[in-house]
């Protein structure tokens, strides 16, 4: 009786202490204070407060750096005002309240509040990028430069960039605040990304729809780019430069949906696993200036004479490969190439129709699977529980953020059927009367198994200055008319077979630098005026002439060589039949 009276007291004392606290606790609204201007603290939690937050609060004189403290007000509503971005550097609580909507931009101190910064939706590109932070650390990707992605991705503050665009490494943003650069090689993540997918970054990443550059190369990829779900690249209709070099575990053929990338300035695969014969579809990107793919060694069929299309091509590099064929002279021949247009645009016109035919109405949802599976994985690898650090339990993390990402931004119908509407605009618009590699200035396809001859007519190609065709199987003689070629600075031709005499008309190439027709089967000796290549007003540097039928060079000519080269100021040096000289390399 006595332990029960006891507890009565107890519990009636501690009765009375809540309803003197409750008594004690504030209510109503909270007074629209404007001119606290010396105010570093309000605190106004655990009250009974209701109504909305008084904008006023961020339109008079207090301090940007005043903490706000309206925690466990489960009565409060309404959203957070935007004139509350004027409290840059204080301290914003509002814990256990029913406060929605976004955080205004500016408010990134310290805000205990689930949300998105109202610049910045749910899906857009912080939210993003925040995922694919969670992604790589759920891998185990480790870097300095990685660590730059910690805290939030929002605004500093008014007219401020987003942290993203000014801190984190591998982002560039537009003057908009938008991501149109995102370089993952800038990390420092040399092969820690190997139980990802190209699939699953390019998915994951779908929403930076602004993106104009995406480097992928080196990070350990893997992937089939033949699988037509895993491309991923339809999202990104002004990409202008894709890099996924350095990645010999992502395999398969270029997609010929990438015809539909416009824009693409450059396109870099090389050192990748692809393989397969190269789209002729790829005569859609007429902006392309460098097509580079070396050492690609799955690569096989032909040269696609569809690329004498491509007008404002640079560099084309394919080498260390496969290809066999000739080297298409349709490159330099514009009559040729307007039956190759013709054909392009009616196959370009049927790809579009089938794709519209066989794509089903999908419903297109921007975040909202994502957004759910990235809030409790980001949850507990935060809260470091020891459960994240098991090998097994991030990989099965892992495997729900992406397969969320694989429901929720899977290519939808208007993506592709937008970029197959592309491809036909850019080849119908492409310029009948102007066709041909006219820009063309390096022509790189050593390394495969080309035959036949050099084409005469690529003498018209005015803007080349290195060409090199060596380590292949061509024949014939070399084209006279390649002197015309006065921009030309390296001429690489060896271990071919050609055959008959040097050309002397090449004296005129002031800009050579390096010629090499070593092993072929050519014969004579060099003209006689080719010694002026090597003295004042020219660069020769390397000739290398060993391995013909005969000696193309004898003892006396090249001390007549030697002897120019010393001529020259500044001295240039001169390497004559020495393939491991520097100058030569």
């Amino acid at each position: 009786a006595a332990a029960a009276a006891v507890a009565a007291a107890a519990a009636a004392a501690a009765a009375a202490t809540a309803a003197a606290a409750a008594a004690a606790a504030a209510a109503g609204t909270i007074p629209p204070w404007s001119g606290l201007s010396s105010l570093a603290l309000l605190a106004l939690d655990n009250n009974f407060l209701s109504g909305t937050l008084p904008p006023e609060l961020g339109m008079g004189s207090l301090p940007a750096d005043a903490d706000l403290y309206f925690d466990l007000n489960l009565d409060l509503s309404g959203t957070i005002p935007a004139s509350y971005a004027h409290f840059s550097t204080g301290q914003l609580h509002i814990a256990f309240t029913n406060i929605s909507g976004c955080v205004p931009d500016g408010v990134v101190a310290y805000v205990t509040y689930n949300t998105a910064y109202c610049s910045h939706a749910e899906g857009s590109d912080a939210l993003t990028l925040a995922t694919l932070g969670v992604i790589l650390s759920l891998v185990g990707a480790s870097s300095e430069a990685l660590q730059t992605w910690g805290g939030s991705p929002g605004f500093a503050g008014p007219n401020t960039p987003p942290r993203f665009c000014r801190v984190w490494a591998g982002i560039s943003c537009d003057a908009s605040y938008r991501v149109s650069g995102l370089n993952l090689t800038a990390l420092g993540l040399d092969g820690q990304l190997s139980s990802l997918t190209f699939a699953d970054i390019s998915g994951l990443i779908s929403p930076l729809d602004n993106l104009q550059v995406l480097v992928l190369s080196g990070l350990g990829l893997t992937g089939n780019l033949s699988d037509a779900t895993g491309t991923g690249l339809d999202a990104f209709p002004k990409l202008q430069h894709l890099d996924i070099s350095k990645s010999s575990a992502i395999v398969g053929q270029l997609p010929d949906r990438w015809a539909g990338l416009t824009d693409l300035r450059v396109l870099q695969v090389s050192g990748s696993g692809i393989g397969g014969t190269l789209p002729g579809s790829f005569a859609s990107l007429q902006q392309l200036r460098e097509l580079r793919a070396a050492d690609c060694k799955g690569l096989t069929g032909s040269l696609p004479v569809e690329f004498g299309m491509l007008t404002n091509l640079e560099v084309l590099e394919i080498t260390g490969s496969g290809i066999t064929g000739t080297v298409p002279p349709e490159y330099a021949d514009p009559t040729a190439v307007k039956a190759v247009r013709a054909r392009s645009i009616a196959a370009a016109a049927a790809a579009k129709a089938a794709v519209a035919q066989r794509e089903a109405q999908q419903a297109l949802d921007d975040s909202a699977v994502m957004i759910g599976a990235v809030q409790p994985v980001a949850a507990a690898a935060a809260a470091d529980t020891g459960r994240m650090h098991s090998k097994l339990s991030r990989r099965s993390s892992v495997s729900m953020l992406l397969g969320s990402m694989r429901t929720a931004h899977t290519p939808t119908r208007q993506h592709r059927l937008a970029a197959a509407q592309r491809a036909v605009a850019a080849l119908s618009s492409s310029p009948a009367d102007a066709l041909g590699l006219t820009k063309l200035q390096r022509l790189l396809l050593s390394g495969n198994a080309l035959q036949g001859q050099l084409p005469a007519s690529y003498a018209k190609l005015k803007q080349l200055q290195v060409i090199d065709v060596s380590d292949n199987m061509l024949t014939g003689s070399l084209p006279t008319f390649y002197a015309t070629l006065t921009r030309l600075t390296v001429l690489r031709l060896g271990r071919n077979r050609l055959q008959g005499q040097l050309a002397g008309p090449y004296v005129s190439l002031r800009q050579l630098a390096v010629l090499d027709v070593s092993s072929n089967q050519l014969t004579g000796s060099v003209p006689v005026n080719w010694d002026f290549l090597a003295g004042p007003d020219f660069k020769l540097q390397c000739l290398l002439l060993q391995g013909n039928v005969n000696e193309l060079i004898s003892a006396e000519t090249k001390a007549v060589f030697e002897a120019n080269s010393r001529k020259r100021m500044p001295p240039l040096g001169l390497a004559i039949n020495d393939a491991g000289d520097p100058l030569c390399v």
